[in-house]
């Protein structure tokens, strides 16, 4: 018998909502990408969130990496997924579509660090869903709008230029006026949007709150 140690778990953190939810997003809209029209804008759209889910999977690479003990033992072969689900799936590569399969298998082991995470703090799990579930709503209701309006001849949000910059203003509750939906499945997903916007204001004040009550306690008890 082999008297080598097991490889190490993935550490629990705060961000293990976040990583599973946008892993499980961006396999469905790999898919879906590749089920439209080279030229569509909806597919453009997709290409670019891709483009910020795995910046976002490099970044906590590089932060895993780095806090390693044996960074040997980090990279093979968990590592190894990691660094590579932090390539964008491009077409036009040779192995493209493999690298579908390379994020399930990140999400898997998101999914296992998350319920870890679930029964040691759950406070820090509640605040992980809640940032998971409030980017993945982004995400998804802008592509749906991109989607609704596309097809209507009076639409205003036709590109997805119009999509981002429509989303963040109604996420932000400002609404210039600019740009707007027409269509019945457009305007429902702008009002979902808003909602996920006052939701930010919400989990941020709910963060902020329970880190002063936090600080409170631990200047009481010293």
């Amino acid at each position: 018998m082999s008297d080598s140690p097991p490889p190490p778990q993935r550490k629990a953190g705060i961000s293990q909502g976040v990583e599973a939810l946008l892993g499980l997003v961006s396999v469905i809209l790999i898919g879906y990408a590749w089920s439209l029209e080279s030229n569509s804008e909806v597919r453009r759209l997709i290409g670019i969130y891709d483009w910020g889910f795995c910046a976002y999977f490099l970044v906590l690479f590089v932060r895993r990496f780095r806090e390693a003990e044996n960074k040997r033992r980090y990279m093979l072969p968990g590592g190894i997924f990691d660094l590579l689900s932090a390539v964008p799936a491009i077409e036009s590569l040779r192995f493209a579509r493999i690298f579908r399969v390379i994020r399930i298998y990140r999400l898997l082991l998101a999914a296992a660090s998350l319920r870890r995470l679930f029964r040691e703090n759950p406070r820090e799990a509640t605040y992980s869903i809640a940032g998971g579930t409030i980017a993945c709503a982004l995400v998804v209701l802008t592509i749906l709008v991109l989607a609704f309006e596309t097809r209507h001849p009076e639409a205003t949000i036709t590109t997805a230029g119009d999509a981002l910059w429509w989303s963040v203003v109604t996420m932000s509750t400002v609404g210039y006026g600019d740009l707007y939906p027409v269509t019945t499945g457009g305007r429902i997903c702008a009002v979902m949007l808003m909602f996920v916007g006052i939701g930010v204001f919400g989990v941020i004040a709910g963060a902020f709150a329970d880190f002063m009550v936090r600080m409170g306690r631990k200047q009481s008890e010293s």
